[in-house]
């Protein structure tokens, strides 16, 4: 209880004791300064369309305010919110290092940081810069392991060269924290790639031991799809893309506007194909950079499939499925309601092995 007469000084601040035992001293900030930005960087400094490429700058506040925004604007594109590089560090007075990784398109780059406390524009390194030059990178197929992706390939015809066992005896099982409705992924070297409502992407090993588990920002229902270097593509409920390396770190995320259950597809050119709840259907590069999206009527939770002529077909929640010119673009050749198609049970399109159209089983 406050019983205690307020005392106010010469400099704003109010003095009032409480029965806790203690006595306090209450008072606004007066003065504000503004933050400032600096060592704004990106690393490496040249690469192809593959390379991923760390965006950095370091934050300071004299006041020790945290920013109420910080973003990088590369090119003419949408800023893009940057993240602390040391989760935890909150020493503004001193500086925080914020970063973003993605990759870039072939070209010549500029880009610039920027930053607000809230009240204040942040000063310092706000000026543009140029750079990186991107070259050409290798192509990048699907993975060629035992089962790379849900439905096994980018038809999804589900067939595998392997007989699968005659009977349903355990080898073992392996905990996660939630729900897994994310369908496993298989690597060369045996390693098993899946999803789970806990949050994690999880790597085990041909005997169900943890290898790695990395941690997105919500649920992962979508299926994971391997890269002939490796790289592992998943999607998350948190609205993300991620893109990891064998060894479970980020190599790239991208953002779309709503929760990424679909899960990717990979072109034979290294494009990455996914769909998002926001509605539109994304084509990739494989360093993380967007190519094309379209927008349909209702949110992708669908798997896109590839067929033999390089046409993207994808389902949508406005009843439609779509086929997709694979051009700079991704301008729809058609669209059909559901009743002229044929899904599996993730509403993604199937194809049988010698034809181009759906398959009906």
């Amino acid at each position: 209880a406050v019983s205690s007469s307020p005392a106010l000084g010469s400099d704003g601040t109010l003095y009032v004791g409480s029965g806790d035992h203690s006595l306090y001293a209450l008072g606004a900030k007066l003065t504000n300064a503004a933050p400032t930005l600096s060592a704004g960087s990106v690393t490496p400094e040249n690469g192809n369309t593959q390379t991923p490429f760390i965006f950095s700058v370091t934050y300071a506040d004299s006041d020790n305010d945290e920013p109420a925004a910080i973003a990088l604007k590369i090119d003419t594109n949408p800023p893009l919110a940057l993240s602390k590089r040391q989760h935890g560090d909150n020493t503004y007075v001193t500086g925080v290092v914020y970063e973003y990784r993605t990759g870039l398109s072939e070209g010549r780059h500029q880009f610039s940081f920027a930053a607000s406390d809230g009240a204040l524009s942040a000063r310092g390194d706000t000026t543009s810069h140029t750079g990186p030059q991107v070259a050409p990178g290798p192509p990048l197929t699907l993975a060629d392991s035992p089962w790379p992706m849900a439905g096994h390939d980018v038809r999804h015809t589900g067939q595998s060269p392997y007989r699968g066992p005659d009977k349903a005896r355990l080898k073992w099982k392996f905990p996660t924290g939630g729900g897994v409705t994310s369908s496993p992924a298989l690597g060369n070297d045996g390693t098993v790639y899946v999803g789970s409502a806990d949050h994690y992407v999880y790597a085990l090993s041909a005997a169900g031991a943890l290898k790695w588990k990395f941690l997105t920002g919500n649920s992962v229902s979508s299926s994971p799809a391997l890269g002939s270097d490796g790289t592992v593509y998943v999607g998350s409920n948190d609205s993300s893309l991620y893109a990891l390396s064998t060894a479970g770190s980020l190599k790239w995320k991208f953002k779309a506007g709503g929760g990424v259950f679909s899960s990717p597809a990979l072109g034979s050119d290294g494009t990455v194909y996914v769909g998002s709840r926001d509605g539109s259907v994304y084509a990739l590069s494989a360093a993380g950079s967007l190519k094309w999206k379209f927008k349909t009527g209702g949110g992708v939770s669908s798997s896109p499939a590839l067929g033999s002529d390089g046409t993207l077909y994808v389902g949508s929640g406005d009843h439609s499925l779509y086929a997709l010119e694979a051009s700079p673009t991704g301008s729809s050749l058609s669209s059909g309601g559901e009743k002229d198609a044929e899904f599996d049970e993730h509403g993604a399109p199937v194809f049988g092995l010698s034809s181009n159209l759906p398959n009906p089983f």
